[in-house]
């Protein structure tokens, strides 16, 4: 069962979360419920470039605005792939089990940043993260200063995110990150004071493996049956190492609130921002800009190995050290909501 529409609403209301519809409302920005991407894009040029970077980062993830500001441009969730992280060479010197890898994901990059591709999925377990993104906004929100580090927080907000873009530079294809969210804590401790502005970012298991099609054949429903063994795993996966790092990036924070979430436990990390990773990945990124993407050439199998050799395997050593140590600093019990019936 999925919350619905009106349970979501109420939720939304809530102390401590600020929707995009507010941070709209605050702004004085104008309504985009209804535009579609034409009428938006030729909106901006009447605001002033403050106020139109503000309203394109109000655009609702999901939405066909989010799609259109997304298309054409390498991000968060497409670095790891356009990195090489999901070929197997990589995948065997990083770590990764399996199910992260897989030349479909190379081809999803190259379909999006040739403005081919949509951008948005109707995969059960993706949409099972976008239901459950409100029981992680809760959790964060109601056991914060559980969490190691957090527990001086006095009052934090969350505020919902949109897409952020990051200006192009030299030799780099137009990049840009849809963080679930950015929190802002106030801490206290005695008259000492200070603030934290940190990046969000969910990930929901999908408690379900795929057990083929229904009985009817071809166009029948697919079936799934339950699987709670799944988890998460121990290390922090490397393609979402690189989404928060480019996440923080695109915002100017320097910390990132990571979650992942179960119905029953939440797992919290907290990774720092590296220079040092972004710096090498920016520099493997215009590379293989230059040898495969700006052409729009889908790259060879273990194309990571053969544009970089030795000096690439070492950025993967530094990726897969770097993942490593961001452990698990808490496990939540799961919120589900004031009302258990509203949620999943």
């Amino acid at each position: 069962p999925l919350y619905s529409s009106a349970a979501s609403d109420v939720y939304k209301r809530q102390d401590g979360y600020v929707s995009l519809e507010a941070q709209r409302s605050t702004l004085g920005l104008p309504d985009i419920s209804n535009m579609d991407a034409a009428q938006f894009k030729a909106l901006l040029p009447a605001l002033n470039p403050a106020l139109g970077l503000q309203l394109q980062q109000s655009v609702p993830q999901g939405s066909q605005l989010w799609q259109a500001l997304r298309c054409g441009v390498l991000t968060g969730s497409n670095l790891g792939a356009y990195l090489s992280f999901c070929e197997q060479q990589s995948a065997a010197q990083l770590g990764v089990a399996p199910p992260m890898t897989g030349r479909s994901q190379v081809q999803q990059v190259v379909d999006t940043l040739a403005g081919r591709a949509s951008v948005t999925s109707t995969s059960p377990a993706l949409q099972w993260g976008q239901v459950h993104e409100a029981n992680c906004d809760w959790t964060l929100l109601q056991h914060l200063r559980e969490v190691p580090g957090f527990e001086m927080a006095s009052s934090w907000v969350l505020r919902e995110q949109g897409f952020i873009q990051i200006a192009q530079g030299d030799g780099l294809p137009c990049m840009g990150a849809s963080p679930d969210g950015l929190l802002e804590v106030a801490c206290r401790s005695g008259r000492q004071t200070w603030e934290r502005r940190l990046l969000v970012e969910y990930k929901s298991r999908f408690p379900f493996v795929h057990a083929g099609q229904g009985e009817n054949g071809q166009g029948a429903e697919e079936s799934y049956k339950y699987a709670p063994y799944k988890q998460f795993p121990t290390m922090l996966p490397p393609a979402h190492y690189a989404q928060v790092q480019l996440g923080m990036l695109a915002t100017g924070t320097q910390e990132c609130v990571f979650v992942e979430y179960t119905v029953e436990k939440t797992r919290v990390r907290v990774i720092p921002y590296s220079h040092e990773w972004e710096a090498a990945s920016q520099m493997w990124v215009r590379r293989l800009w230059d040898a495969f993407y700006a052409r729009g050439q889908v790259p060879p199998p273990n194309f990571g190995q053969l544009t970089g050799g030795v000096e690439y395997g070492r950025f993967l050593a530094l990726t897969r050290q770097l993942c490593e140590s961001t452990p698990v600093v808490k496990i939540l019990t799961s919120a589900k909501g004031a009302d258990r019936r509203v949620f999943v």
